[in-house]
């Protein structure tokens, strides 16, 4: 529950228009419009289109060689790992974080 708020949302804002998600009672809802519009308006994506969170099951069966490599290589999620770890530590320190570490 949101104080005073609209509940769970996410709002993007562009200068070609705006992309809405509604989470409420366990259903996702998009909205879109684009300029010009009169309004946004909500996109329904046929299921076959759907797509959901499996990152950790990619990279298990990467691993064991069930399935190609198909976001990041090594060296590319170091980096990234690298990236997060410089904005924890620059947040707790309150201090710039050069990188690399």
């Amino acid at each position: 529950m949101t104080f005073f708020g609209p509940g769970r949302q996410i709002h993007l804002f562009g200068s070609q228009g705006t992309i809405k998600i509604v989470f409420e009672n366990g259903v996702d809802r998009l909205f879109a419009a684009r300029v010009g519009d009169p309004k946004l308006r909500e996109v329904i994506i046929p299921e076959e289109k759907r797509g959901r969170w499996r990152v950790e099951e990619e990279f298990v069966r990467a691993i064991r060689g069930l399935e190609p490599i198909r976001h990041n290589d090594f060296a590319t999620a170091l980096r990234d790992l690298e990236f997060t770890e410089a904005v924890q530590q620059s947040a707790t320190l309150g201090t710039r974080v050069n990188l690399p570490i």
